[in-house]
Formats: C-alpha cells, structure tokens, sequence
C-alpha cells in the first residue's frame, strides 16, 4: 500500500522557514548547509541533495541572505 501524503504550498513555505529557523545557528557557526541539514535532522547520508525540500532550504537560505556554503 502507497500513502501520499499532500501539503499545500503555503505549508510547504512554512516548513522550509522553519527548518531555516532551525539550522541558522549552525549556519552562523560557519557549517555549510548540508552539515547543519545532517546535524538537525540527523541524517548520515548525503542522499537529500537533489530533494525539493533540501532545494527549496536552500532557496530560503539565500532570500535570507544567509550563503548556505558557510562562507560569508
């Protein structure tokens, strides 16, 4: 059995600044954006690169001002 699980766009928004929220601290600290995605979220694999949401993080990152490379 497949479940799919559907969201609208505003809370799809709302989930991407959220994330953001949460892995500015480490961003500040000079991590790139793939490390604070793995440290938060506890991923050990780089298998979300090409995922939407890690995409769209990284958008936000960057409307924010905010490089997600770590480099200011």
């Amino acid at each position: 059995m497949i479940t799919v699980i559907s969201q609208t766009t505003a809370e799809r928004e709302e989930e991407t600044r959220q994330l953001f929220l949460q892995v500015k601290p480490l961003l500040d600290q000079g991590y790139t954006l793939s490390k604070a995605v793995k440290q938060e979220l506890n991923i050990k694999h780089n298998a979300f690169y090409n995922q939407t949401w890690y995409k769209d993080l990284k958008k936000e990152c960057i409307r924010q001002g905010v490089k997600p490379n770590g480099n200011y």
